[in-house]
C-alpha cells in the first residue's frame, strides 16, 4: 500500500496533498498538525512515495511530528543549504516507510512532467511571501501541489522496475521497509557490514600481475609514475591508430567520425567492475571478511537467478554489485576507500588494454570505453579472434559478452549509433541513444539522425511525415545558477578600448527589453514559423542574457499540457524547416564537417 504526497510551505503557512492511488482518494492537510498527525499515525505502516523527498519531505513529516514550523525546516534546508537531519536531534526519533522516485542526474520533476507533455507552469504564489496566503493564493497552491503529485505518480509507475528492485533487496535481507528510503549504495554497505574508515595510502595501487602488456609497456609505466597521482591526471596517447585517454576514470578510445559496414564485433566484459573487485581482492577494506564472502555469493546468487528467468530477484542483487564501486571512492561513504577505488579503476583499463593488443592485428580496433572493445575484424579471422578472446579470458579472469553488428556510425567516443546483425539500433550521445518517456527531448531530431545513418532516410522525410507536437519539444530549465529567463531580447554591438591593451574592441550588449519570466523556471519551446518571435535566454540579474543551447531563433514557449485539442495547432505553428537543418547540423557534427 503506497501513499503519493507533495509538501507546499510559506512563511505563513504550509500544506501537503497525499494520494492514494489504490482507494482513489485524496487528503489535505493545511496548516494543520494535529490533524495530520493523526491521519500519519494512521497510514505510518504505508509506503510514502515522494519526489525528492529523502532530502526534503521526509524531514517536513518528522519536523511535524515533533511539534516545529515547516518553516524553519523549509529554512535550513533550502535556504542555509543543510541536510534535513541536522536540522534537529529529535527528528532521528521518526522513522517511517518511504521511497523516493527521484534520481541524480535524472532531472527536476517539473522538467520530468515536461518530457511527458504536461503542463508546466510554476504557481504565481511566491514562495517568500510574509503573510497568511489569500483564498485564491490558497486555491492555486493546492492546484499545483495536487498536479505535482499526480506526476510523481507518473514518475513513480514509468520507474516502478527500480521501485521493484530495492523492495525485493529489502524483503531478501529481511530489512525493515524503513529501508527503502536509503539510497542503494547505502542498502549495500549495510548488507555487506561496511564501517567507515580513513586511509593514508590512497595511491598505493595495486597493480594485476597476470597481464601481458608488451607494445604499451609505456601507459603501465605512467600509471606507476607517481607524478600521476593525482585525481584528473590523463595520459593522452595513440593505441591501435586512434586518439586515447587513460586516467582515473576509464579507457577512452575512439576513431573519429567514423563510418563503416562490415563484419564488427564488441567483446564486453561482464559485470566488469564487480568481477574485478572479486577476482583481485579489491573489495574495500572497510568491509569485514563476512562481507566480503556475502559480496561473492551475491554475484553467484544473482548469476543463478539470471539464468533461470527469475528478474525480479536477480535485478535486486544486481543493485549490490554495481552500486559499490562509485562509492568506494566517495568520503561519505561507509565502504570508503580510495586505494581500492583507483586499483580497480587502473586493473580495468590495463585488462583491457591487453586485450587490445592481443587482438589489434586481427582488424581494426573502432572504440574502447572502459569495459569493452569495439573492433571490425579483416576476413577469415573470426576463428582467431575468439581463440585469442578465450586466452585472454583465462589469463585475466573476467568474461566476454559478444555481440556482432553491421554498420558503425561514430561521432567521438561519447556519440556513436550501432546496428546490430538482427537489424537492432543500438545508439549513444543525445541525437543517437533510444529515447525514454522521461527523455522526450528533440525526439524528431533524434529520430531522423537514427533514421539517416541507420536506415538512410533522410530528415526532410521523418520531420515532414511527424504531426505529434510532442516530438518537436525542447525543454529548457533555469538552474540555480541563473535568475530568471527573458524572451525576445534585442542586442547591439558597442565599441570600446581594452584596457590592457589600448585597442578598440567590440562587444554585444543587451538593449534591456524582452519578456522577462520571473516565476517559470522550465520551458516547452518549439520553433515557430513567426518571425516576430525570439529566443529565449537565461540571465544573472546584472549580466546580459546567455543563449540556451540549441534554441531556435525564433521560438514559442507552451507551458500548457500538450494534448489532441491542443497538438494540431501548435504543429501548424512550427516551423520544421528549422529541425531539418538542426538534424543536418547533427548529422555533419557526426561526418566531420563541423567541429
Amino acid at each position: 500500500m503506497i501513499l503519493v504526497f507533495d509538501f507546499e510551505v510559506f512563511v505563513k503557512d504550509w500544506l501537503v496533498v497525499i494520494l492514494d492511488p489504490i482507494k482513489q482518494e485524496e487528503y489535505i492537510f493545511h496548516n494543520d498538525s494535529e490533524g495530520f498527525t493523526e491521519f500519519f499515525n494512521e497510514h505510518k505502516n504505508y509506503i510514502w512515495v515522494g519526489f525528492n523527498n529523502r532530502s526534503y519531505d521526509n524531514y517536513l513529516i518528522k519536523g511535524i511530528l515533533a511539534g516545529f514550523n515547516p518553516w524553519n525546516i523549509n529554512e535550513h534546508i533550502i535556504t542555509k543549504d543543510q541536510p534535513g537531519w541536522s536540522f534537529d536531534d529529535s527528528l532521528k526519533n521518526f522513522n517511517f516507510n518511504s521511497f523516493d522516485v527521484y534520481i541524480e542526474g535524472g532531472g527536476s520533476l517539473k522538467k520530468l512532467e515536461g518530457y511527458l507533455g504536461q503542463n508546466i507552469h510554476e504557481s504565481s504564489v511566491d514562495f517568500r511571501i510574509d503573510r497568511a496566503l489569500t483564498e485564491e493564493e490558497l486555491k492555486e497552491t493546492i492546484e499545483y501541489c495536487r498536479s505535482d503529485v499526480m506526476n510523481t505518480l507518473v514518475v513513480f509507475c514509468k520507474r516502478k522496475a527500480d521501485f521493484e528492485s530495492v523492495f525485493e533487496l529489502i524483503k531478501m535481507y529481511d530489512f525493515p521497509l524503513s529501508m527503502l528510503i536509503k539510497t542503494k549504495a547505502q542498502i549495500t554497505a549495510t548488507i555487506l557490514g561496511a564501517e567507515r574508515h580513513d586511509y593514508d595510502d590512497e595511491w598505493d595501487i595495486q597493480y594485476p600481475t597476470n597481464l601481458e602488456i608488451n607494445k604499451y609497456k609505456f601507459v603501465v609505466d605512467w600509471f606507476k609514475n607517481p607524478a600521476n597521482h593525482w585525481e584528473g591526471a590523463k595520459l593522452e596517447c595513440e593505441i591501435a591508430g586512434s586518439p586515447c585517454v587513460f586516467g582515473y576514470g576509464g579507457i577512452h578510445l575512439a576513431k573519429l567520425n567514423y563510418f563503416e559496414e562490415g563484419n564488427f564485433i564488441s567483446g564486453d566484459v561482464s559485470s566488469l567492475y564487480p568481477a574485478i573487485i572479486l577476482e583481485y581482492d579489491l573489495l574495500s577494506r572497510s568491509i569485514p571478511e563476512k562481507g566480503k564472502k556475502e559480496y561473492r555469493e551475491i554475484r553467484d546468487k544473482r548469476l543463478e537467478y539470471k539464468h533461470s528467468g527469475q528478474k525480479k530477484m536477480s535485478n535486486a542483487l544486481k543493485i549490490c554489485l554495481n552500486s559499490l564501486y562509485g562509492v568506494t571512492n566517495f568520503k561519505g561513504s561507509p565502504v570508503y576507500d580510495p586505494r581500492q577505488a583507483h586499483s580497480i579503476c587502473v586493473t580495468g583499463q590495463l585488462a583491457i588494454l591487453d586485450l587490445i593488443e592481443h587482438i589489434e592485428d586481427l582488424g581494426e580496433i573502432i572504440q574502447s570505453n572502459t569495459d569493452a572493445a569495439y573492433i571490425k575484424l579483416y576476413d577469415g579471422n573470426d576463428e582467431e579472434f575468439y581463440r585469442r578472446c578465450k586466452e585472454w579470458e583465462k589469463r585475466t579472469r573476467l568474461n566476454l559478452e559478444f555481440d556482432l553488428f553491421v554498420k558503425m556510425c561514430q561521432r567521438d567516443i561519447n556519440s556513436y549509433l550501432l546496428v546490430l546483425d538482427n537489424g537492432k539500433i543500438k545508439g549513444k550521445g543525445a541525437v543517437t541513444k533510444e529515447l525514454s518517456e522521461l527523455d522526450w527531448d528533440l525526439a524528431i531530431v533524434n529520430r531522423a539522425v537514427r533514421n539517416y545513418f541507420a536506415k538512410g532516410i533522410s530528415p526532410e522525410k521523418t520531420i515532414q511525415e511527424c504531426d505529434k507536437a510532442l516530438d518537436f519539444q525542447k525543454i529548457y530549465h533555469v538552474s540555480a545558477l541563473y535568475d530568471r529567463a527573458v524572451k525576445d531580447c534585442t542586442f547591439h554591438k558597442e565599441t570600446f578600448i581594452k584596457p590592457e591593451t589600448g585597442r578598440k574592441n567590440t562587444r554585444t550588449v543587451w538593449d534591456g527589453n524582452g519578456k522577462i519570466f520571473e516565476h517559470e523556471r522550465t520551458f516547452r519551446v518549439f520553433a515557430s514559423k513567426d518571425s516576430s518571435d525570439g529566443m529565449l535566454y537565461k540571465q544573472k540579474i546584472g549580466k546580459s542574457p546567455e543563449k540556451f543551447s540549441d534554441c531556435p531563433e525564433h521560438c514559442f514557449i507552451c507551458n500548457d499540457s500538450i494534448n489532441d485539442e491542443n497538438n494540431n495547432k501548435i504543429v501548424d505553428s512550427i516551423d520544421k524547416t528549422w529541425y531539418i537543418d538542426l538534424s543536418w547540423k547533427k548529422i555533419n557534427q557526426f561526418l566531420g564537417k563541423i567541429k
